[in-house]
C-alpha cells in the first residue's frame, strides 16, 4: 500500500520542486496536490490554510509546505510568525532561502546550459543573493534569443517574468536539474533533503 504525501507551495515552481524531489526520494508514495489550485503568487493563500494543514498532520497525514523567505529575516521566525510552531512530526515545512530560483541556480551546470551561457555567471552562493528571481532574468538576459524571448517580459507587460517563465521552469525542474549537485551551493536546500530522508518512514 502506498503512502499518501500532501504537497502545498505558493506557486507552480514550488509544486514541481516538490514533485520532482518527492519523487525521487520516495518511490512509494502518492502525491497529492493541495496548493496552488489556480496561477498563485505570494504566500498568502497557503499562510490562510497552513493551520489546516498543521491539525490534518496531528491527526496522522503527511504534509510537505513550502515557501519562500523573501525579504523576511529567517526561516525560524517566518515558522513563528505563521503560528505552525511546535512543528508536528508529520508535517514537513521548509523554507527556500530566498526563493525556490535560488535552489534552481545552484545547479550551475544544468542552469548555464539551459540559459546558454557560461556556468561562471550562475553565482556560486544563490542563497546570498537579495532576489534570485531577479537575478535568473537578469542571466536569461545574457543567453541566446529564444530563452530570452520564453523567460524575459514583453517591453511594455506588466509584471517581472516572460510568457512562458513557469513552463520552461517546470520543465527544466522535470527533466534536467541536478537538485542533488544544487544542495552543494544551497543550505536550505540541502537541510530539506536531510529532513526529507527521514520523513514519512514507517
Amino acid at each position: 500500500m502506498s503512502l499518501t504525501i500532501y504537497i502545498a507551495a505558493e506557486d507552480r515552481l514550488g509544486i514541481a520542486t516538490l514533485e520532482r524531489i518527492i519523487r525521487s526520494e520516495k518511490k512509494n508514495c502518492e502525491i497529492q496536490r493541495i496548493l496552488p489550485s489556480v496561477r498563485l503568487s505570494e504566500n498568502q493563500p497557503l499562510r490562510q490554510r497552513v493551520q489546516n494543514f498543521r491539525k490534518a498532520a496531528l491527526a496522522g497525514c503527511y504534509y510537505i509546505v513550502l515557501t519562500d523567505l523573501d525579504d523576511g529575516a529567517c526561516p525560524l521566525e517566518l515558522l513563528e510568525q505563521w503560528g505552525v510552531l511546535p512543528l508536528p512530526v508529520n508535517l514537513l515545512f521548509r523554507v527556500a532561502v530566498r526563493e525556490i530560483e535560488a535552489w534552481l541556480l545552484g545547479d550551475r551546470s544544468n542552469m548555464s546550459k539551459l540559459l546558454g551561457i557560461k556556468p561562471a555567471l550562475v553565482n556560486a552562493y544563490p542563497e546570498q543573493l537579495l532576489d534570485p528571481k531577479a537575478e535568473l532574468i537578469k542571466l536569461a538576459s545574457k543567453g541566446n534569443a529564444k530563452i530570452r524571448k520564453q523567460l524575459l517580459p514583453e517591453k511594455g507587460a506588466f509584471g517581472k517574468i516572460g510568457p512562458s517563465y513557469n513552463d520552461v521552469l517546470s520543465a527544466f525542474i522535470d527533466t534536467q536539474w541536478d537538485y542533488r549537485s544544487a544542495s552543494l551551493n544551497v543550505p536550505s536546500l540541502h537541510r530539506f533533503l536531510g529532513r526529507l530522508s527521514n520523513f514519512a518512514t514507517k
